[in-house]
């Protein structure tokens, strides 16, 4: 630990062996996930199958509470929204979409499905902001977001078998984007922090953009050690961003101009619970 707390304080990287041991662990626990009887259940046998059967009972049990807290007519609908996030975060442009739920349907049918889901905790609802300017709550669109599991375990357990033999052996497919974006949201609301996402054309999007130290701070999540992003880096040129990081599997390190830090996933936590407080 003190290896780590060193590296991060310096932004130093760690050496290799230390480093691709760290991912691995992260990766555990990006497939485990967090809840307490699947992590107890994993510890203790060291197989993902037996915590993914956990996993799977606890998804049927959330979806018994559906059926049994929701409110009327709530009770189908908020399930039929649940069951189609794999599918919303499976597709390219992961805005959710009221049609992927149900052919022909809107958001006055299933918003008040969603707000159960989210007060629930089961989901983390990301909006898109229309532009970036201070305060950034002045430019969400509150009919355009995301929506991620609020366990990566969880939403890993309701891909088909082939989906998770291909994650264990490090082949995350159509879905690597959607579960590293579901653990950078699922630790930014750890840290009660609120992100958005920004998306200046069809083409481009900024993964997240939140408040650090102040700052509107602009972060690029990246599934790989491949790390080249040229969009991010024109909007980190055009809005004159004084923090801006970039998440991957890659070492610590920054970019040749020092404008972008680069940070591996197992450190961004570290990151949310060291910020400086400007009101401190």
């Amino acid at each position: 630990m003190a290896r780590l707390i060193n590296a991060f304080d310096t932004f130093a990287p760690l050496s290799e062996p230390l480093h691709q041991k760290m991912n691995d662990f992260f990766k555990d626990y990006v497939i485990v996930g967090g809840m307490p009887e699947v992590v107890k259940t994993f510890v203790q046998t060291k197989s993902y199958k037996e915590a993914l059967s956990v996993q799977r009972r606890i998804v049927q049990d959330y979806a018994n509470d559906m059926a049994k807290y929701a409110s009327g007519t709530d009770r189908i609908k908020t399930r039929e929204c649940f069951e189609s996030i794999p599918i919303q975060l499976a597709k390219d442009n992961k805005k959710f979409q009221y049609k992927v739920v149900k052919e022909g349907y809107n958001a006055r049918y299933y918003e008040s499905s969603l707000r159960w889901l989210e007060d629930s905790g089961l989901i983390i609802k990301v909006n898109r902001l229309s532009q970036i300017a201070d305060p950034l709550e002045a430019y969400i669109e509150l009919p355009v977001f995301k929506v991620y599991m609020g366990d990566t375990g969880l939403l890993i357990s309701q891909f088909n078998e082939g989906v998770v033999r291909e994650l264990l052996t490090g082949e995350l497919g159509i879905y690597k984007g959607a579960i590293y974006e579901s653990i950078m949201a699922q630790m930014l609301r750890a840290a009660n922090k609120r992100g958005f996402y920004y998306e200046p054309t069809n083409n481009t999007e900024i993964d997240f953009i939140i408040y650090y130290e102040g700052l509107v701070t602009p972060i690029e999540v990246k599934s790989s050690i491949r790390t080249k992003s040229i969009a991010f880096d024109n909007f980190i040129k055009k809005h004159q961003s004084q923090k801006a990081f970039r998440i991957s599997m890659k070492n610590i390190g920054k970019s040749e101009d020092g404008s972008i830090t680069y940070l591996p996933y197992y450190l961004f936590e570290m990151l949310l619970n060291t910020e400086r407080r400007i009101l401190d």
